[in-house]
């Protein structure tokens, strides 16, 4: 599982889930959910529930969850002697605690000062056969990393991000997965957060990615992405390697042909961003003084200066992209100089007032300049 310390804290607090425990332990974390002196709802076992502490672990990063755990039961231990360490499943049938169950004994040496070497078995330690959840949990980082020939530590950043975009030949190799909804910041605890950049939902390398693994190619990391990712990294074991080249070509060719802007004479963050680019400038789809520098520097304007001078028309008739740098003077204006080039350049009336047909000519030619960048 990839849940993350949060979402297991939330589900056993949510009284809906009819599920609890007394506390929650992960790699440098404990929340404690219930007071040792009332029963938890943890065990499927009335009198197990009521007494016993129980103790919900992380499932994907066992070696680092087991100080914290140790320290744990060394501070309970403290107050009510030496109790038993028992597995869920002496309750219950389950196959919880996983793969902490061949470690309790290590893990009551831990708790009373030892220093034990700790050998993971079962799938903890077998690679190829990570969980297939859809979330991004350590056990499927680690997985991954290993696949891409980084440490595989199981928490992806800027190397692991850096590693994916040269496997899968993005455009970009910055570390980064840019533009993402707010929701790919709660996928599991497997990664960084501060790698996912928010935007509008359009990242070249998560496109890739979701091409290469037979996911919804949208640009948008989700629970698909992983889900399929993890079904890949199961399926072959050179999933996500250099021996795949040839498959990953294949899967990704003509993924990011570029695709036509709207021409609507809408200046909208598409047609931002495409114009930002013509002009060799920052593409953040908001049109700016940057934004306007850059155009008045592709027309070999006389001034460069960032400002959109004497314009009829205010900045939002003509565009939501519009954020800085537009001169309002009402009707009658006379125009910019600069205005005028970009007019003459796309095509339209060149009279340095722009309006919605100068943003659509613009837009004819942007689309047109694109095809021809390939």
């Amino acid at each position: 599982s990839g849940q993350a310390h949060g979402g297991i804290v939330a589900h056993l607090a949510n009284p809906a889930s009819e599920v609890s425990s007394h506390y929650v332990v992960s790699p440098g974390e404990v929340s404690q959910l219930v007071d040792e002196a009332d029963g938890s709802w943890a065990n499927g076992d009335k009198v197990a529930n009521y007494e016993a502490i129980t103790i919900e672990c992380d499932p994907n990063d066992i070696l680092g969850t087991l100080p914290i755990q140790a320290a744990l039961i060394a501070d309970i231990w403290s107050r009510r002697g030496q109790l038993q360490l028992v597995p869920h499943q002496a309750h219950v049938a389950t196959e919880c605690c996983g793969d902490y169950i061949p470690l309790l004994d290590d893990i009551a040496e831990l708790a009373a000062g030892a220093t034990v070497d700790v050998t993971l078995t079962g799938s903890a330690a077998s690679p190829g056969t990570v969980d297939v959840d859809g979330r991004w949990g350590r056990e499927t980082t680690a997985e991954l990393q290993g696949r891409l020939g980084v440490k595989a530590d199981g928490m992806a950043g800027p190397a692991t991000l850096q590693a994916l975009a040269r496997r899968l030949d993005a455009p970009f190799v910055d570390g980064i997965i840019s533009r993402q909804p707010e929701a790919a910041l709660d996928l599991g605890n497997g990664y960084r957060r501060d790698c996912i950049e928010v935007g509008d939902g359009r990242s070249e390398l998560v496109m890739l990615w979701k091409a290469y693994v037979g996911a919804t190619v949208d640009g948008r990391l989700g629970e698909e992405t992983i889900e399929r990712t993890q079904i890949t990294l199961n399926a072959a074991a050179d999933a996500f390697t250099a021996s795949d080249a040839g498959t990953i070509a294949q899967r990704t060719e003509g993924v990011l042909d570029p695709e036509p802007i709207d021409e609507d004479g809408i200046l909208g963050p598409a047609t931002a961003r495409l114009l930002q680019a013509w002009a060799g400038v920052a593409q953040d789809g908001k049109a700016g003084h940057g934004t306007w520098k850059g155009l008045q520097r592709r027309v070999d304007a006389e001034h460069v200066d960032g400002e959109i001078s004497r314009q009829s028309h205010r900045a939002a008739d003509i565009g939501s992209a519009i954020t800085q740098g537009w001169e309002y003077t009402g009707p009658g204006s006379t125009g910019s100089p600069a205005v005028k080039a970009m007019q003459k350049l796309v095509g339209a009336k060149a009279d340095g007032i722009w309006g919605n047909k100068t943003t659509l000519a613009l837009q004819k030619t942007l689309n047109a300049w694109r095809r021809k960048q390939g």
